[in-house]
């Protein structure tokens, strides 16, 4: 059986509409006007009659019905879909174009080029997109530029292609400009330009049409800071539009969105598996490696793994390293070590992030995989951290603290800690943070304390959230304000955090800024529990016991602090009893 071909008629042909202007065709076609079967079959193949669209272009047998018709067959609209019918369609398809149809050459072109129905013989492909290119036809000037710029059929020919790829932009043709703008932001054969590069984008989208390659392209510059300032926000329509168009890597980028809550969009995770999951099917080896590290972190590892492996086949290096991570400890997988050991060191120059040479440090910290050595350990995450990874600036920091491989050193300690939250790591900040108001390894210092806290929470974090709330409560670092702690509060709750939920359940409790109202403060702690909130279960539990804020209920007061109990509350267990 043949496979489908996916093929796309360049005609934008006004629709023919309404039972007389049938009834017209018919009679004209009968009478052997063969542009009248022609037209008679275009108005069936826009109705999606296509037996009686083929009836008419066989009929009328002009090189632009042979055209028609061969699009038919090659889509798989008509015919039985076998080797034949593929056959009798690249045979028409070839008559038009010997008999001068313009579509009929080019596609008869595109089929040389990709081997589609014939043998594959790009030097054919070649002089036919060339001729056109010629006679002006601007998706042929497009094409001819593709195949001088990567050799398809002809000798290279870089300049004449640069020529060629504005020619194509200047006609309206969006990848023309689009292609010329990676040279641009490339360096390679023109002077490494951003500006040229980022305004060659903004004119290759601005022409619409066929431009997901050009919103793709856009959408990355801006993400990325190429010719203009980062902005997720402005990246985000452009992803949008591209993702619509079927562009794989702007359909999982767009999952990062979702997953990450760029550009001030909620945080969903159903939402971002859906971009994931369209991304791979796309075969995007990104989506792939996020659906797989999504069923990794929630110990589906046989799945896992499945697409972890497909996204690592396709060039992802942060498949591989998860692969390795899965290797170390045998996680869906006979574990190997000393294997995933070599594999990651094979990795690490490839991985920009520093993260595998941060992994090779904690190996060699922990001996797994390897010899344990504190010496090699400090080396490995010192690489890392010169290249940006703040996890191995943490890492970095309790070695200085411990004193492993390196002069016990608290100064030098909390230096590292501040050089992942100088590079935005909200984990350091909120570490840093909890250190500085207990003064352990970091000096007592409330204020900076609260300072990390603000930082963390501008970001986004919403634990960060509560604890800026707690210090406005307290008077920690800040100048003490109960309405500021309450709102604080309020806001983590409203975006989904449990321990926002509980914190306003005790302000309720305890009279901070609100009046004590002991059945709202049941209410929160009830929402609280529900997301998961431990101590919130117990509260609930032991409040239906005594009927403080609810009515008493036996029952629902056993479900809750078992609920509790089962989850490790310490005094759970003993309140049962009691009931």
């Amino acid at each position: 059986m043949m496979k489908k071909i996916a093929f796309f008629a360049l005609l934008m042909l006004p629709l023919l509409a309404g039972a007389q202007d049938e009834k017209q065709l018919k009679k004209l076609a009968k009478q052997g006007d063969r542009e009248a079967a022609c037209r008679l079959g275009r108005l069936y193949r826009y109705g999606e009659e296509y037996k009686k669209a083929a009836k008419y272009f066989e009929m009328s047998a002009t090189p632009q019905a042979d055209y028609e018709l061969a699009a038919l067959y090659l889509n798989g609209d008509y015919g039985k879909g076998t080797d034949e019918d593929l056959a009798r369609g690249i045979a028409l398809m070839r008559r038009s174009a010997q008999a001068g149809n313009r579509d009929g050459r080019y596609w008869l072109a595109h089929c040389y080029e990709r081997g589609l129905g014939v043998e594959g013989k790009e030097d054919s492909a070649f002089i036919l997109y060339s001729q056109l290119a010629a006679e002006g036809d601007s998706m042929a000037l497009l094409q001819t530029a593709i195949a001088l710029d990567l050799a398809r059929g002809t000798a290279p020919d870089t300049a004449r292609a640069l020529t060629l790829y504005r020619q194509a932009g200047d006609r309206g043709v969006s990848n023309g400009y689009a292609f010329l703008a990676e040279f641009y932001s490339n360096g390679q054969h023109v002077p490494q330009n951003y500006d040229s590069a980022f305004a060659l984008l903004q004119r290759a989208y601005a022409l619409g049409g066929n431009n997901t390659f050009a919103a793709a392209a856009l959408a990355a510059a801006y993400l990325n800071g190429i010719g203009t300032a980062p902005d997720t926000a402005a990246a985000l329509p452009l992803l949008i539009h591209a993702a619509q168009g079927g562009h794989p890597w702007a359909t999982g980028k767009l999952g990062d969105y979702y997953n990450y809550g760029y550009a001030g969009i909620q945080p969903n995770a159903d939402t971002a598996l859906m971009h994931y999951h369209a991304a791979s099917q796309l075969d995007d080896p990104h989506g792939d490696y996020m659906i797989g590290a999504w069923l990794y972190a929630q110990g589906e590892y046989d799945r896992a793994l499945g697409f972890i492996n497909a996204a690592a086949a396709n060039g992802d290096f942060d498949a591989m390293l998860l692969y390795c991570r899965a290797l170390l400890v045998g996680n869906g997988i006979e574990a190997d070590p000393e294997a995933a050991y070599d594999m990651v060191r094979q990795l690490a120059p490839a991985i920009e992030s520093g993260e595998a040479y941060c992994l090779l440090g904690q190996l060699h910290y922990s001996g797994l995989g390897c010899q344990e050595d504190y010496r090699q350990a400090r080396l490995f995450l010192d690489t890392a951290a010169s290249m940006g990874n703040t996890l191995a600036m943490q890492f970095l920091g309790d070695l200085y603290v411990r004193g492993h491989g390196v002069p016990q050193d608290t100064l030098e300690a909390v230096r590292q800690y501040e050089r992942a939250v100088a590079a935005g790591d909200v984990a350091a900040m909120k570490s840093l943070a909890a250190s500085h108001l207990q003064g352990r390894v970091a000096p007592l210092d409330p204020k900076r304390a609260a300072e990390l806290y603000q930082l963390a929470a501008d970001r986004g974090d919403l634990e960060a959230l509560c604890r800026l709330g707690l210090c406005y409560e307290e008077g920690t670092g800040v100048i003490l304000n109960s309405r500021r702690a309450f709102n604080l509060y309020n806001e983590a709750a409203e975006r989904g955090s449990a321990y926002g939920m509980f914190l306003v359940a005790m302000c309720y409790v305890d009279g901070v800024y609100v009046q004590p109202d002991i059945e709202q403060a049941f209410q929160w702690f009830l929402r609280a529990a529900e997301a998961g909130h431990l101590q919130s279960c117990y509260n609930v539990g032991v409040m239906y016991a005594t009927g403080e804020g609810v009515k008493k209920s036996k029952k629902e007061a056993k479900r809750w602090l078992t609920l509790a109990a089962d989850n490790g509350h310490p005094d759970a267990a003993e309140r049962l009893k009691q009931l």
